[in-house]
C-alpha cells in the first residue's frame, strides 16, 4: 500500500472502533504498528504496558513503546477514539517521557497529538503537532512516512512537528487584511498608494477555510480625472501611471515594424500623450519632460539600464541614455532622471518600431517595464 492508502485505513479503523474501550484500542494499535507500520512484535519493537516503578512502591503503566533493539525510539499514550483531549492525558504522557528520559512521545484519542518534548519547557510550551483523522489528510499521510519503521528517525520527526506548526501559525497569520498589505508592499516600488488603492478596490479578496486565497473581480477598474487622485506622472504632461495603454494602439498603422527583440539593458516607460500647444504640436521637449519623471522605481535597479525607451501606444517614440537617476524634490517617493538622447546608431535600431508583444500584452499595466536588467 501507498502512505496515503495507509494513512485512509489508520482512518477507517479508527472510526470503526470509535466507541471500543482502551483495551481493545491498545490491541488495535498494537496491530497498527506492526501490520501498517512494520515494527516486529517478535523482536519486541513493540513493548506493551511497561511498569516503571517510581520510589519503593509507586508504579505507572504506559500502554506503547517502540523500540529498537534496546533503544525506545517514542512513547505511545492510548485513550478512547470517541475521548476529546485534555490536559489529564497530555500531563500522563509527559509524566511518562520524563521518567523514561525521552522526548518524543504520541497521544491518540479523538486525534492524534505528537510532542517533541523539552524537560527545561512548562507543559503548555510544549512543542506539538495534532492531526485530524480525516481521508487524505497530508499530515496524516506524513505521519505514516515518517514514523514507519523503514524511515523513522528522531531528526525528521522533529523537523516534521516543527514544519507543523510553523504552518499552522502561517496560516493563523493569514487575514484579508494581511494580503491586502502585501499587494500593496509588492505594487510598492513602482505605483502611488493612491492608485495602489483605487486597483485594489476593483477585486474582492478572500481567505478560504481551505487556507487558499481567491482573487474576484467585483467591478471593473475605474479612471479618475486630471488630478493628483488619478495618478498622473506629473503636471507638465498628462500621462497617467497605470492606466492601460490607450486603445489608439489599434488603429496604428499596421506595417509598423516591430522590434523582434530589444538586446539593450532598458527600462521601457509608457506613457499616454505628450502635452501640446494649441495647435496640436509637442511641446520643446514635452516627450522628455513626459519620460523622465516620475515613477515608482527603486534608483538600485534603475540604474542597472543602459537606456530608456519611451513608448506611447506601443511605438518607440524616443531613446535617452547617460540617465542620473534621483529621487523627486516634490515627491520623495518617487523617481526621475536626468539624461540625453541616444546616439543615433542606436536610436534608429527602436524608434518609430512597435516594442514586442510580451511587452504589450493585456493585463500588463505596468508604466515602467525592465528588460535585461
Amino acid at each position: 500500500m501507498t502512505a496515503i492508502e495507509k494513512w485512509n485505513k489508520v482512518v477507517e479503523i479508527h472510526s470503526k472502533y470509535m466507541n471500543e474501550k482502551e483495551q481493545a484500542v491498545q490491541r488495535i494499535w498494537e496491530s497498527i504498528f506492526a501490520e501498517i507500520l512494520g515494527y516486529s512484535r517478535l523482536d519486541d519493537e513493540i513493548e506493551r504496558q511497561r511498569n516503571i516503578r517510581i520510589g519503593s512502591t509507586e508504579r505507572v503503566i504506559t500502554d506503547i513503546i517502540i523500540k529498537s533493539g534496546e533503544t525506545d525510539l517514542f512513547v505511545v499514550e492510548l485513550k478512547q477514539h470517541n475521548l476529546p483531549h485534555n490536559d489529564e492525558m497530555e500531563l500522563q504522557l509527559f509524566s511518562y517521557l520524563n521518567q523514561l528520559k525521552n522526548d518524543l512521545g504520541i497521544l491518540i484519542c479523538d486525534k492524534i497529538y505528537i510532542y517533541d518534548y523539552d524537560y527545561e519547557k512548562s507543559y503548555e510550551e510544549q512543542d506539538k503537532v495534532v492531526i485530524d483523522f480525516t481521508t487524505g489528510n497530508q499530515l496524516g499521510v506524513r505521519f505514516i512516512e515518517l514514523f514507519s519503521k523503514s524511515e523513522f528517525t528522531k531528526e525528521a520527526a522533529r523537523e516534521f512537528i516543527s514544519f507543523a506548526i510553523n504552518v499552522e501559525a502561517i496560516s493563523n497569520e493569514l487575514s484579508r487584511d494581511l494580503v491586502c498589505e502585501l499587494l500593496k508592499n509588492y505594487f510598492a516600488e513602482q505605483y502611488r498608494s493612491v492608485e495602489i488603492e483605487q486597483a485594489l478596490k476593483g477585486f474582492k479578496i478572500e481567505i478560504s477555510s481551505e487556507s487558499s486565497l481567491e482573487l474576484v473581480a467585483s467591478q471593473a477598474p475605474v479612471n479618475g480625472s486630471n488630478d493628483e487622485k488619478t495618478g498622473l506622472a506629473g503636471s507638465n504632461t498628462t500621462s497617467p501611471d497605470a492606466l492601460p495603454e490607450s486603445s489608439n494602439e489599434h488603429d496604428v498603422n499596421e506595417q509598423i515594424e516591430i522590434i523582434d527583440e530589444i538586446t539593450e539593458k532598458c527600462i521601457i516607460i509608457k506613457v499616454r500623450q505628450w502635452s501640446v500647444d494649441r495647435h496640436g504640436d509637442v511641446f520643446s521637449d514635452a516627450i522628455y519632460e513626459a519620460t523622465r519623471a516620475s515613477w515608482k522605481m527603486r534608483i538600485e535597479r534603475a540604474e542597472k539600464a543602459d537606456y530608456v525607451l519611451s513608448v506611447m501606444d506601443g511605438v518607440v517614440k524616443a531613446m535617452y541614455c547617460d540617465m542620473k537617476w534621483r529621487h523627486s524634490d516634490n515627491r520623495p517617493e518617487r523617481v526621475l532622471f536626468d539624461g540625453k538622447e541616444a546616439p543615433e546608431a542606436i536610436k534608429n535600431k527602436y524608434i518609430g518600431k512597435r516594442i514586442p508583444q510580451e511587452y504589450r500584452r493585456k493585463g500588463l499595466a505596468s508604466p515602467c517595464l525592465y528588460v535585461n536588467c
